[in-house]
């Protein structure tokens, strides 16, 4: 009886915690270039009944006889990388990558982080930098990262031109000055990225990145959230029914529980 209890409240955590999982997404519809985060579960250990005083018989591939299931877990969020739909906006400075890959923002400590948001700006240095002012890398032929006081010509919030292959360039009244490329980077296993604060990522310890191929930079472009509503909401019903049926277990376990100590009064 206990373990019925014990089990129906793991059922109940788990399910709660799908829920938060759940109204993160949907708080996040409307998030550029957000990912979806998918939860799953997970069994706890099991719990052999082999033991003096059980009358269960031996089971002969394991040797273990019965075994009973002790609850579930919420297993670790994994994100979802579906590309989301890309939005016409008509700023310069924004850009959407079309294709798998994130962007390599160089951090105010001089660390690197990454992402899939492209609402960008040039600063009054000339940089291309993110909402927070954090620099987006881009690198000359050398692989160097280029700074303002490396060019003779600087970018500004009308004259910056992307192609699709990243090149960013400075458009002048005769040319245009190409100031370098933007780095678009990947990384191998959907769970190689940690968010922080933000859209930023930095990557786990140990994590491969490679660069981006096949990928292309669409300026004047956002990605959107890749959230469906949908899904979610068929997500949330199911979980909600979920859960009343462990709240159902728990308060028939409760009854049962009651009704042996009246009896042995």
């Amino acid at each position: 009886m206990l373990r019925l209890m014990l089990n129906s409240k793991s059922s109940l955590l788990a399910h709660q915690q799908k829920m938060d999982n759940i109204s993160n997404n949907i708080s996040n519809i409307d998030t550029t270039a957000y990912k979806k985060t998918d939860v799953n579960f997970e069994d706890l250990v099991y719990d052999t009944l082999k033991r003096k005083g059980y009358p269960v018989s031996r089971d002969g591939k394991t040797g273990y006889g019965l075994q009973n299931g002790t609850g579930i877990k919420i297993g670790r969020p994994i994100k979802n990388n579906r590309q989301g739909s890309l939005m016409k906006t008509e700023i310069k400075t924004d850009l959407a990558i079309d294709g798998r890959g994130y962007f390599e923002i160089i951090m105010n400590d001089g660390s690197k982080a990454y992402t899939r948001d492209g609402s960008f700006r040039v600063d009054l240095h000339g940089h291309l930098v993110d909402a927070s002012g954090n620099y987006v890398n881009v690198i000359d032929e050398k692989g160097k990262t280029v700074y303002v006081n490396n060019i003779d010509s600087r970018l500004t919030n009308e004259d910056i031109f992307v192609n699709e292959d990243g090149e960013v360039f400075a458009k002048g009244e005769n040319s245009d000055k190409k100031i370098g490329s933007i780095v678009i980077k990947d990384f191998i296993g959907n769970d190689a990225l940690i968010p922080i604060s933000g859209n930023l990522n930095i990557p786990k310890e140990g994590a491969q990145s490679i660069n981006a191929s096949g990928s292309k930079i669409y300026q004047g472009f956002l990605e959107q959230s890749n959230v469906d509503i949908e899904e979610e909401m068929v997500d949330m019903i199911v979980t909600q029914r979920a859960f009343q049926l462990s709240s159902s277990s728990l308060k028939t376990a409760d009854e049962m529980w009651s009704l042996i100590n009246n009896l042995k009064k």
